[in-house]
């Protein structure tokens, strides 16, 4: 693994308040398999576009 050019020490968080499992965040970041998506205990709304 390569070093973070944000610290060792700094690791990214999920607001699940705000987090509707769209997989965009998948999708965009550029390192492979670092984010995996799992099911939610909450039951969430549905969002459509």
């Amino acid at each position: 693994t390569r070093p973070s050019k944000l610290g060792e020490d700094r690791k990214p968080e999920v607001d699940e308040e705000k987090c509707f499992g769209c997989g965009l965040c998948l999708s965009a970041c550029p390192i492979d398999g670092c984010i995996e998506l799992k099911e939610s205990e909450k039951p969430r709304k549905i969002v459509t576009y």
